[in-house]
């Protein structure tokens, strides 16, 4: 059985533009088994999945912060007209690691 990606949601609402902060939440709910939880997120990594930008990681801000099975991280800056993917790595009690995976719009302008 295939279990589903975990799914990045965002908050407030996207899309964001480059002076703003934003925290994105990793759900991994659906992808743990009954009495495994995350112990760990010891990645969070931003690559730009459409058009330039030479330092995408300088877009995470802070440590994760680990609330039950949810992942939240900081983001600050990114560029006008891009669109960003986000992947969170967390270590789990038994098992693991898993991959979350989200995508993120920057506004087209100001």
């Amino acid at each position: 059985m295939t279990l589903p990606l975990p799914v990045l949601q965002f908050t407030p609402e996207v899309p964001k533009k480059p002076a703003e902060g934003l925290d994105l939440t990793m759900d991994f709910s659906l992808n743990l088994a009954p009495g495994v939880t995350i112990t760990g997120c010891p990645s969070w990594v931003c690559t730009v999945k459409e058009g330039v930008d030479h330092s995408p990681n300088a877009m995470i801000s802070g440590s994760p912060i680990i609330a039950g099975s949810k992942v939240t991280q900081h983001v600050v800056g990114g560029l006008y007209g891009l669109t960003y993917d986000f992947k969170a790595t967390v270590t789990l009690s038994q098992g693991g690691p898993l991959i979350g995976e989200g995508i993120l719009a920057m506004a087209a302008h100001a």
